[in-house]
Formats: structure tokens, sequence, C-alpha cells
């Protein structure tokens, strides 16, 4: 029980590692997102660029950012066969390219769910309860347990139902007596 003070700050430091990487990896996945947009624009900024030697650079520039983006303003249009299969094959990439980042960040936010229904945030709420109310660490280990077996078994968890009928009788006897 006097070291219960100590493990709960090493939960909170691990948390906070734990928090702090993922924000690191949401950094580095943005910069990697970014840096590959630069690029696909260069490529077909500069593809455009030699098949329209008459065109300045930032034209090309535009031109491959309007098309990437499937904007096209139709101001700079392809003039001959090569051109405009070149311009399909851009607005491909481009429509394959944004629709990645867009899953991409869909997926970030859906995996990492701050909400009161979230897995993560329930546990947290039963472990609070737990240590104010002076469990003892082999009760909250043997709940933590539990708990995150139903997680895996059930996908989800709704408190009522789990505390009223699934938690096993020695366990409820366990917390009454508590």
């Amino acid at each position: 029980l006097l070291q219960l003070p100590g493990v709960v700050e090493e939960l909170q430091k691990h948390f906070e590692l734990s928090m702090n990487f993922l924000m690191n990896e949401a950094y580095l996945s943005t910069s990697v997102m970014f840096l590959m947009s630069i690029n696909l624009l260069i490529w077909s900024s500069s593809g455009w660029n030699a098949l329209r030697k008459d065109e300045e650079v930032y034209q090309s520039v535009y031109w491959a950012f309007t098309t990437l983006t499937t904007v096209g303003y139709g101001d700079l249009t392809p003039t001959n066969l090569t051109q405009t299969l070149y311009t399909v094959c851009v607005g491909i990439i481009g429509v394959t390219f944004f629709a990645g980042i867009i899953a991409n960040v869909t997926n970030f936010i859906h995996n990492h769910d701050v909400s009161e229904q979230s897995f993560e945030h329930k546990n947290t709420c039963i472990k609070w309860f737990m240590e104010r109310n002076d469990f003892t660490l082999d009760q909250i280990n043997a709940i933590d347990r539990y708990f995150r077996l139903i997680e895996i078994d059930d996908n989800g968890l709704d408190e009522e139902f789990l505390l009223n009928e699934r938690v096993p009788t020695h366990v409820k006897n366990s917390l009454l007596l508590h």
C-alpha cells in the first residue's frame, strides 16, 4: 500500500510518454505527407515543363498543383495526345494520393479516440475510482485484466451490464467487502 503512490506516479510518466509518442508520430506522418506532396508537385510540374518547353516554371507548378488537387481551372490545357495522357496520369495519381492522405488522417483520428466512449477512457475512470477508494494493487490488477479481456472478447464495454451481469461473484464480493 505504501508503494502505490510510486506505482501511480510511474503510470502517469508512462502515460505522458505514450501520449508524447502519439503526438510525435502525428507530427512525423504529417511531415512525411507534406514532403511527399512537395515531391509529387515537383515531379509532375517537371514533366509538364518538359512537355511544354515554352512555358515558365511557375506555370508548370501552377498546372501541377491544380491538376493534382483535381481543381483544374482549364486555363492551362493539354494540346496534344502526349500531354493529354500525361494530364490523365497526373490526375489519377493526385486523386489516389490525396485520397490516401484523407484515409490516413481519418484512420489516425479514429484509432486515437479520446472520447468518453473509448475503452481507454473507461478503463482510466475505473482505475481512478479504485485508487480513490483504496483498492489493493491486486484488486486493481485483477479488475484491469478482466476488463481488458472483455474489451478483446466483446469489442467494447457496457459498464452497467458488465458491473451488474458479467463481473464474477467472487470479485463483486471482494469489492463489496472493500
